[in-house]
């Protein structure tokens, strides 16, 4: 189909059909294995990598690797913590620590 196209000459009617029809069945796959995007996590309710750093005593990288234990969602190149997982996580290792 690229190559008639390429070559000027126009495809059939039959070709034509058979060509728009895959590309809309192509259009509607991709769409369907395209997951709903998840709720945009706002400033105040979300932490960064540094302020969860800062709240647990831990190195930015620390936290960067506690990301799947802490269920952070990425937004764009930035890692998001939920607040209250974070607090779930450090109330766990102190009561860990004071036995």
């Amino acid at each position: 189909m690229r190559e008639k196209r390429r070559n000027g000459t126009r495809p059939g009617p039959v070709l034509a059909a058979l060509d728009h029809a895959a590309a809309q069945a192509m259009t509607a796959a991709r769409l369907a294995d395209i997951p709903e995007p998840a709720p945009r996590p706002h400033s105040e309710q979300w932490l960064t990598t540094g302020q969860v750093a800062d709240r647990l005593g831990i190195s930015r990288r620390q936290a960067q690797r506690l990301a799947g234990t802490l269920e952070a969602r990425r937004v764009g190149q930035t890692l998001m913590f939920d607040p209250d997982t974070v607090h779930e996580y450090a109330t766990s290792k102190e009561t860990q620590h004071v036995r």
